[in-house]
């Protein structure tokens, strides 16, 4: 039977759906308000129009082994760039505050108690080992109740994005019926500046979560760890060619930076923020304008597959498409 999609309540068939996107499921009409709502609930309004999977339509949470407990899997094909869920974030305070019924959920997550003594006093420890980082000033951790049940891969198949108050989860590649979603704990592979080494990473999936890479795990693979290194060497020679003032010169870097990004496929957050840098180098100079553009009108583009053509982040790039002096950038202001 389906959940309901805001207080995580396995329903009946009886349970109503959403009149707008006619597939997430409500055991009331109350829990369908608080879930539009952005304060307490996922902020479906402003997702109820865009393609979304659904649990137990679309995906499901089901064991997968002793070794890796739960896991999300898919009840159809998805394509690349298709979003799988979109969820609540919750932070510590609020997963205490939750009604029994409700924390059933979160408890339920690893590592299981023996005892109620045993379970209140794990109750921190739980969140913190399934727990993300959310991007604010204070860098607060938060968990995802569905989140929390994907399993880890060093190259996943998925990668998720917070907005401080929800969180959508993301292919980065096709996932076929009956395969199971993943996501990156360590972000080892992935070419960020400040990103793990493998052997760090490695040393930290064992001790933290018990994960012991197979010898045939992509994390061994020296070739893509190289280019892995030589993303992360390239991303590292840009602020300096812009102190010297050799604008073009770190524009060039940073084309084949997002080049690299392409082939090794990489998080589209990840490239993402690496096509506005680029853009943002690129239009100082007039020589470089147009290729700056055309990188901007991709992003443009990825920014509304992923989020829509109503997200903050579309309106503005189609807007700086349509004036791109009006950046402070633009070489126009420099004279």
């Amino acid at each position: 039977m389906p959940r309901c999609s805001y207080c995580f309540i396995r329903g009946t068939a009886s349970l109503s759906r959403c009149s707008g996107c006619k597939k997430r499921s409500y055991c009331s009409s109350k829990c369908q308000v608080l879930d539009w709502s952005g304060v307490t609930g996922q902020n479906h309004k402003k997702w109820c129009k865009l393609p979304c999977g659904e649990e137990d339509i679309d995906y499901e949470i089901t064991f997968i082994s002793p070794s890796r407990g739960f896991g999300v899997v898919a009840l159809r094909d998805f394509v690349a760039r298709e979003r799988i869920f979109v969820e609540r974030l919750f932070s510590l305070q609020e997963i205490k505050g939750l009604l029994p019924a409700n924390l059933a959920s979160f408890l339920d997550l690893a590592p299981l108690a023996s005892s109620e003594e045993a379970e209140e006093e794990s109750l921190e420890n739980k969140f913190y080992l399934n727990c993300i980082s959310v991007r604010d000033s204070q860098d607060e951790p938060a968990l995802g109740l569905r989140l929390s049940r994907v399993n880890h891969a060093c190259v996943p198949n998925a990668d998720w994005w917070d907005n401080k108050k929800e969180l959508i989860l993301v292919t980065r590649s096709p996932v076929k019926t009956g395969e199971e979603f993943t996501f990156s704990y360590t972000n080892a592979m992935d070419p960020v500046i400040d990103g793990w080494s493998t052997d760090k990473a490695r040393e930290l999936l064992l001790g933290k979560w018990s994960i012991k890479c197979a010898p045939e795990c992509e994390c061994y693979d020296h070739y893509r760890v190289s280019q892995i290194q030589k993303a992360r060497a390239l991303e590292s020679v840009i602020p300096h060619k812009i102190q010297k003032n050799l604008t073009i010169d770190a524009f060039h870097v940073a084309e084949s930076l997002l080049q690299l990004h392409k082939d090794i496929i990489s998080s589209d957050f990840q490239q993402m923020s690496i096509m506005y840098n680029a853009f943002c180098i690129g239009i100082v100079n007039e020589s470089t304008e147009a290729r700056a553009l055309i990188i901007l009108s991709n992003l443009r583009n990825l920014s509304e597959e992923l989020f829509g053509s109503k997200a903050t982040s579309t309106i503005e790039y189609e807007s700086l498409l349509k004036s791109p002096e009006s950046h402070p950038n633009h070489f126009r202001h420099r004279h």
